[in-house]
């Protein structure tokens, strides 16, 4: 199988928020999260072009054999005065259909490569606890807990 992980391009965004739409779908299994309403799917296609458009993000895809966007992962540099350069991964989705082939940990070194070469000193993630595989992808990836963030819906 042939892969392709690239930087993404405008002509992409539309396969990235197919994307998105199916990860949302996954995570609300666990947690229900976003309705995938016409409001929070075209404020996602303006967040993805900010993240193509913008020096300071990266938005890499990973194209299956077939032209098809299956997995993204999206990262921004955050500049905080007291710790330097912070990368922040906003995003990692890969299509259900498509996990657990590696595609995550392809996509997560794209990022840390650019981290690298834009000289972060720390990469930070969020992602839904409630969710075991997330958990244990992150883990993997030698992510460790530092702060916690808690919510209540009221």
């Amino acid at each position: 199988m042939t892969v392709t992980i690239e930087r993404a391009r405008l002509a992409d965004i539309e396969g990235i928020v197919e994307v998105f739409r199916d990860g949302v779908k996954s995570q609300n299994t666990f947690c229900h999260l976003l309705d995938l309403t016409e409001g929070v799917l075209n404020h996602k296609q303006i967040q993805f072009r900010s993240a193509v458009e913008d020096e300071g993000e990266v938005l890499f895809t990973w194209r299956h054999e077939t032209g098809k966007i299956v997995g993204y992962i999206w990262g921004i540099i955050k500049r905080p005065v007291d710790t330097g350069r912070v990368g922040q991964i906003n995003e990692l989705v890969v299509a259900t259909s498509h996990k657990r082939k590696g595609i995550g940990r392809q996509l997560f070194q794209s990022c840390i490569g650019w981290f690298r070469s834009q000289n972060v000193q720390r990469v930070e993630v969020n992602f839904n606890v409630q969710n075991p595989e997330a958990s244990a992808f992150w883990a993997q990836m030698g992510f460790k807990p530092f702060f916690e963030t808690r919510f209540l819906e009221v």
